[in-house]
This record gives C-alpha cells, structure tokens and sequence, in this order.
C-alpha cells in the first residue's frame, strides 16, 4: 500500500484535497441522483438512485470509489470544483465546513461526526470503496417543490420553474422537450420531480445532521414526514439539523415548522437572502412580491432562537453575484445584528464575479474598502475573492464575455416571461448590462434562451432596453469564427 493510504488510514488526512462527505453523507436528489453532496450537484453525478434502496451499492459505485480514492492521494476531484474556486479565491467553502466539523478541532467540531469518519475510514479499501457504509450527514431533499423561481436556479431544484422550463426546453424541430437530464423523471403539468427513495427502507439509525434545503423545505410534504417518522423513533432529540429556508412560510397544511424543530438536538436555520424589497423580488421570489411577509418572518424565527439559545441558531446564507455586489450592503445593514455571511455565486455562467472584466470588479472593490472597519470578515471575504478573480489574460477576457453574453440573454426572456426590467432593480449597473453582447451562438442543446432573447429584441422599444452600440460591436467581436 502507498504511504498517502497508510497515512489515510492512520487519520493524517491531505487537506487541500479531502473531504468527509463522499464518508458519510448521502444526497439522493430531486431527479434521482446520487451526490456526495448539494454543492457538486452541477456536476456529473458519480451514482443514482436504485429500485431496491441499496445505499452499500450507490455509495460504492467505480465514480465514487475515484473520488474517495483521489481525495486520498491529495487530487483535487473536478466534480468538486466549486469549493475549489471559492478556495482558490481565499473564501470559505462547504468543505472547510465539513472539515471543521468532522476533522478540525475548530469551532464547529463534533465528537459524534468525528468518530463516524474515523469508522468509515477504518472501512475504507484502497480501492476507495467503503465496507459497510453507513449515514451520518442526510442531505435530504427529496423532491423539487418551491414556491420561488430565483434567477439562479432552474427546474433542477424548484418545480415553479416549469411553465418557462417548457418554453426554454421545447424543440420545434422534433416537437419535443430535449436535452434536459430531468425530462424523464419530470411531471411536465406541475414540474415536481422526486429522488425515488423509500425512505422506510433507508437506516436512519447513524444519522447525526440533517441538512434541509430544497426546493424550498417548508413547502414540502416530506420534510414534516421525516421529522415526524425521526420523532416516532425517539431520534429527534440526538440529531442536529441544519435548514436552508427562503424564510416565506413557516405554516404549511395546519403544520409549524418552527414546532416541528423544537423538537430536535440542535437547529441552525439559515436564511437564504441575497437583497431585500424590490431586489428580492427580482432574484428569488420571481414576482411574488412578498418581501413584507418575508421580513416578518425572518423577525419570527429570530425571536424563536432566543427563547432556547442553547440549542437553536440562526444565520444569512446570502449569495453574492455581480447583480447584487452593491445591494447585498443594504441588506447586510438591515440585519447585521443578526448573523449574515456571504458566499459567492459560481454558477449559472455569467452571474459570478468571476465573470467580470477588471474595470467592473474594481468598482466593487472601491465600493467595499472603506466599510472593512464596519464588517472586516466579510469586506475582507468580497476584496479576497474580488482580487483573486480579475482577468488573467485576453482568453479568460473572451470566454467571460461570452459567458456574460449568454447571461444577458436569459435575462432579457426572463424579464419578459414576468414582467421585471434589470436596469429598474440595478440601476448601478445600466452601462456595463446595455453594453454586453448578445452572443451568437450560445445553445447547448436544450436551450433556445438565444433565439427567445433575439426575437424579444426584435420587438418594439427594446432594443433601446437592452442594448447600447457597443452591443453590436461585442456580438462581432465574440463570435466564433
């Protein structure tokens, strides 16, 4: 055996590339595949979900056992590539989280998430399959439901999505929808697509956290069934649950999600915020307008948390892309006395800061450097990512405009489907919006987001909306030759 393995299994882990949860965790998701966690779900998935419910089988596919097997050897696995960038930049990832609670002694740690990984890890082969797998950290969101369509997600992970779903997806050619891994499994009249697991057929019995997302969780009929099954168990009181809520209901069919969650060992429930009013409006609730209820609530939750400190937290999981880089401030004033971290968009192409040009990423940084003495973690977090992020080289610059032009497109056929204009929410960002390319050639396979935005051009008044001279120039300029 080499000396990476024996150093494996004697705990001496290589840090700059492991991480615990291909050990532990198991993510069935929404469309029936298996994960080794939520953040590499853009990714391709390394097993899916079986008919019989084997997780020994799905957790020890050859994908997965390359995985595990890399981790070991200290390579960087591609499927995990956006704690890489968020790494690379000086931020923190998931998987530094993960590592502080199951490796670390560090704040988070757990004695109880400790031992787990040390189990799987005595059960390790070098081959990197794992004898015996067992669940510690459930990833658990087993359908699609919500009743947000935010900008940055898709039918994948929020079934309101559908209408536009089959407006994007649908091909003339073959009067069909094409090209979506979701197509098979999905209910084209209502958009809700499930992982396919039984879930009275899974052993529970190891399971120390939880992490509730969605979707959206509290809309959800089997986020209340496995919490009432886990209570029915008497497990309630030994496991830790996380859940990332957009915070608009906390009532669903006569059932408290708050009561639900008394219940439980510990609950950190995070909000996920990236701006408040009209700016939420536009990247999460997708017209909904329900920012009043949603700060009320938010406001519940909080008091809810002081009435049992001890084993009830709150915090911000607030996304920053170039959209919202200078209105994320606001909201950060808004609730600062509450606990609002900021994480950074990577994904869909375009929405990152990653995705600028220098001169654009620079006025985000003259923006924040003189409130580091007001919020020095996370000013210091945005400049990091901020600085490690500028263009490298005039290939970088090339692909980010085309990135940013395909961006452009989506917006511009979002904006029509519901009735929203960027430029009224992002006033900040008129010049740089108008003046990015409609690209020429964008599909890639389903997508028809390119024709749909050209025609949406073509209509009266909105080539004033959305485009600048420079448009046309950068269209010449980016396509491909």
């Amino acid at each position: 055996m080499s000396k990476k393995f024996d150093d494996f299994k004697n705990h001496i882990y290589d840090e700059k590339a492991f991480c615990p949860h291909p050990w532990v965790s198991f993510y069935p998701s929404p469309r029936g595949e298996v994960y080794p966690c939520c953040v590499s779900m853009k990714y391709e998935a390394p097993s899916k979900v079986r008919e019989d419910n084997d997780v020994q089988k799905m957790m020890n596919t050859p994908q997965f056992n390359m995985m595990r097997t890399n981790m070991i050897n200290g390579v960087r696995p591609s499927s995990c590539g956006d704690c890489w960038q968020r790494e690379d930049r000086g931020v923190e990832s998931d998987r530094l989280i993960t590592l502080d609670r199951y490796v670390r002694d560090g704040q988070n740690h757990s004695e109880k998430c400790a031992t787990a990984l040390e189990e799987a890890v005595a059960n390790t082969n070098s081959d990197g399959s794992i004898d015996d797998f067992k669940i510690s950290y459930l990833e658990f969101r087993d359908n699609n439901i919500c009743n947000y369509r935010c900008r940055f997600c898709n039918i994948n992970s929020s079934n309101s999505w559908i209408k536009e779903f089959r407006e994007q997806a649908w091909n003339p050619k073959t009067e069909s929808y094409a090209g979506s891994r979701m197509v098979d499994g999905l209910n084209m009249k209502t958009g809700v697509s499930e992982s396919g697991i039984d879930w009275n057929e899974i052993d529970l019995s190891h399971i120390v956290d939880i992490h509730m997302a969605g979707g959206e969780p509290t809309a959800m009929d089997s986020t209340y069934l496995m919490l009432e099954k886990l209570e029915a168990q008497g497990r309630n009181h030994e496991i830790n649950v996380g859940i990332i809520s957009n915070t608009s209901r906390l009532e669903y069919k006569k059932k408290r999600i708050l009561d639900l969650l008394a219940k439980m060992k510990f609950v950190n429930w995070s909000v996920s915020l990236d701006g408040i009013g009209k700016i939420h409006d536009y990247l999460r609730s997708g017209g909904l307008d329900d920012w009043e209820k949603l700060d009320k609530n938010i406001w519940a939750v909080k008091d809810w948390t002081l009435e049992r400190p001890e084993n009830r937290s709150m915090k911000f999981h607030s996304t920053m892309n170039w959209n919202n880089a200078f209105a994320w401030w606001d909201m950060f004033e808004r609730y600062q006395d509450l606990q609002v971290n900021v994480f950074f968009s990577t994904g869909p192409d375009g929405t990152g800061i990653n995705d600028l040009p220098n001169e654009q990423i620079e006025r985000i940084e003259k923006f924040y450097l003189g409130k580091r003495n007001i919020a020095p973690k996370q000013v210091d977090q945005i400049l990091s990512f901020c600085e490690k992020s500028k263009v490298k080289n005039n290939k970088d610059l090339k692909q980010r405009m085309k990135r940013l032009a395909r961006y452009k497109s989506e917006t511009i056929w979002l904006d029509k489907s519901r009735n929203q204009y960027f430029v009224d929410v992002f006033p900040e960002w008129e010049d740089f919006f108008r003046s990015l390319p409609l690209y020429a050639d964008v599909n890639n396979g389903m997508w028809r987001t390119q024709q749909l935005a050209e025609e949406i051009i073509q209509e009266p008044g909105m080539k004033e909306k959305y485009l600048s001279s420079k448009s046309e120039w950068w269209k010449a300029e980016y396509s491909e030759d």
